[in-house]
């Protein structure tokens, strides 16, 4: 007897293909699961995007999930070119370029998530900078001749419960960063400030 073939309703059809598709990863409620990672004082604008805007490689309905590429945590794409899809990639392509932006992980120093911490940094932002630059509490930094301390890099000191706040960048706090762009300047040590010698940043927060 001849199989006789089966038509199912266009309706249906439409079902099938949008249950078989990665796109329906998009509906899965991710943080059903990982709710941890959208914990803390800050989170990533991403994630109210949805998390296939930035793992677009992931099959959410099989667990363990399922990759549709090759890339790490199937991710749409590798750092950094995923992360200028949002943040303008010239704040980051400047004369001189700080060695982890060259490097292209912006994960070194930046939780992709969330954090407790300002601009979504793994730990406090003085914290993050001695990770690497640790030889600049051995010694006075930037300046001498004016206390035998150099000049403050905003740690806490003895008896302080707040780090200070930076005089230039209204809303932030005193850190490295005050002096230093942390990702890329057209200017020398990744001043913040034009300037290639420290004592041209002083008036930014020093009345002469």
């Amino acid at each position: 007897m001849a199989c006789r073939a089966i038509r199912y309703p266009l309706s249906a059809v439409f079902l099938l293909l949008v249950f078989q598709s990665p796109v329906f990863s998009a509906e899965v409620d991710c943080l059903s699961c990982h709710e941890a990672l959208s914990k803390g004082k800050v989170v990533h604008a991403a994630l109210k995007e949805g998390c296939p805007t930035c793992h677009g490689g992931i099959d959410a309905r099989v667990v363990p999930h399922g990759k549709t590429n090759k890339i790490p945590k199937g991710l749409s794409s590798g750092q950094p070119g995923l992360c200028f899809d949002c943040h303008d990639k010239g704040e980051f392509g400047k004369k001189k370029v700080h060695a982890p932006v060259a490097e292209g992980s912006c994960t070194t120093c930046h939780n992709p998530h969330a954090s407790e911490y300002a601009a979504l940094l793994t730990k406090e932002p003085i914290r993050v900078c001695l990770e690497c630059h640790s030889e600049v509490r051995k010694k006075p930094h930037a300046v001498t001749g004016f206390g035998s301390g150099g000049h403050p890099v905003g740690l806490l000191r003895r008896g302080q419960k707040d780090f200070a706040d930076d005089p230039a960048r209204k809303g932030r706090k005193f850190y490295c960063g005050s002096c230093h762009n942390p990702h890329s300047s057209d200017f020398g040590r990744l001043f913040r400030y034009p300037g290639n010698a420290t004592f041209d940043l002083c008036t930014k927060c020093h009345k002469m």
